[in-house]
């Protein structure tokens, strides 16, 4: 199936699609160091065809998330209805409102959705910052958040299947040491290792990047797909799906430390590529 869908997400790449969020920062700033990818999108159509790779990616199972995909695809669809006669700050108001607005619909944390906004979109453009752009990302991640409320709370009377599920899934309730000082060192430690794993996910992407860009765009995504396919036959848990977070934090996979990090190692090495 992750070879498949290669296939699939290689034949909509060859028609185009509308850039990554980073690249459609620098569009809107006339910083265009890339032309391949930094171009603002001409047509709702880039979008659509980036969305529908994103979806049949995420559904072949492979190691990735619904976060990118929904911050670009509020980011793109601003960037697309934009009016084109607006300043570039006004243009760069409405893309980061689109992101925030991704961030909130998905994991229904407006805050997060502003806050990622403000600082991945407002603060690091050379435009800086303003009153009514920051308003703007507030207002768009409440009305994001309001509009996923109503789809959870009235989806099933509507017809929409399986509205009432959140995105994100469950996580179940766990308790936590109530000693200070326990629990500021098992955290700090927590952190030094999310920081490694941070790393080792960059530099693997960066070294995929490096080994799959000469190959022809038809044959990319198909090998990414089958190395993906290889990892998840021998670790089941790295494919897409908060299930398998669940399981864990509720113990009922009886991993050893030594299968939970021999797990970490193939979930950075499935998403790198």
């Amino acid at each position: 199936m992750p070879i498949g869908a290669g296939f699939i997400v290689a034949y909509l790449q060859r028609w185009g699609f509308s850039p990554g969020l980073k690249f459609l920062t620098r569009a809107i700033e006339g910083v265009v160091d890339d032309k391949k990818n930094a171009a603002l999108p001409t047509s709702y159509w880039q979008v659509f065809r980036r969305a529908a790779a994103s979806v049949i990616t995420l559904g072949s199972g492979a190691s990735l998330g619904p976060e990118a995909p929904s911050v670009e695809l509020g980011a793109n669809t601003a960037a697309v209805f934009a009016p084109k006669h607006l300043s570039k700050r006004r243009q760069r108001m409405l893309v980061a409102a689109g992101a925030a607005a991704g961030v909130s619909a998905a994991f229904d944390a407006p805050a997060t959705g502003a806050l990622f906004a403000i600082e991945f979109v407002l603060k690091s453009s050379r435009l800086g910052l303003d009153r009514l752009s920051i308003s703007t990302v507030f207002a768009s991640t409440s009305v994001a958040a309001g509009v996923i409320g109503f789809l959870r709370s009235q989806g099933q009377a509507l017809g929409i299947t399986g509205a009432a599920t959140h995105l994100v899934g469950r996580i179940p309730y766990f308790s936590i040491n109530p000693s200070l000082l326990t629990d500021v060192l098992q955290f700090s430690v927590l952190g030094v290792g999310c920081a490694g794993a941070a790393v080792l996910l960059y530099e693997g992407m960066r070294v995929s990047e490096l080994l799959l860009r000469p190959l022809p765009r038809w044959a990319g995504a198909p090998l990414s797909g089958a190395i993906c396919g290889i990892i998840a036959f021998r670790f089941p848990q790295v494919q897409y799906g908060y299930i398998n977070l669940e399981e864990i934090f509720r113990d009922s996979t009886r991993l050893s430390a030594v299968d939970l990090s021999s797990l970490l190692t193939a979930k950075i090495a499935a998403t790198s590529v």
